[in-house]
């Protein structure tokens, strides 16, 4: 019987130029979607093709970020989801730890039109003049990993992750 190495779940990898951002992941689960690195905003997605799972990650500029109501930045972050869903609803908030950082965070019951039944979560942080968001979304009867409060598929990622 081979042993499993953990180097084999990381055959994927994306750098910021611009930012300290470094991300390893596993191809063979997730997808890259899209990305953009410059100095006033950056992002990268990634995406499940099985079960419409996915991955986002984004600094944007916003001069006095700290003066900012968490409300302010829940509103503006759900805005598309009840565009795209308004039967929406969102389920609890707290704070959860990614990249090492502290993130704050609120979940929402989603419906995507090709999935079924998602939960959405909607994480980020304020840091000088940029707010660092991370986007997850997984089926709903997907079991969460108590100790970091995400499914198992999306721990390899979050292990592979640095800010």
């Amino acid at each position: 019987m081979a042993l499993l190495k953990i180097k084999n779940a990381y055959t994927g990898r994306w750098t910021s130029k611009v930012h300290e951002i470094d991300i390893k992941y596993n191809e063979k689960v997730w997808t890259f979607v899209a990305d953009l690195d410059t100095q006033d905003d950056t992002f990268v997605s990634f995406y499940d093709k099985a079960d419409g799972a996915s991955i986002l990650l984004r600094i944007e500029f916003l001069e006095d970020a700290d003066l900012y109501s968490n409300q302010e930045l829940e509103n503006e972050l759900a805005h598309g989801l009840y565009q795209a869903d308004e039967s929406l609803q969102c389920i609890g908030n707290g704070e959860v730890i990614i990249g090492k950082k502290s993130f704050n965070y609120i979940d929402y019951s989603f419906n995507n039109k090709l999935f079924g039944s998602q939960l959405v979560r909607h994480a980020y942080f304020k840091m000088d003049d940029y707010v660092v968001i991370f986007c997850a979304s997984w089926g709903s009867s997907c079991e969460v990993v108590e100790a970091v409060n995400f499914p198992r598929k999306h721990m390899a990622f979050l292990n592979g992750l640095k800010l």
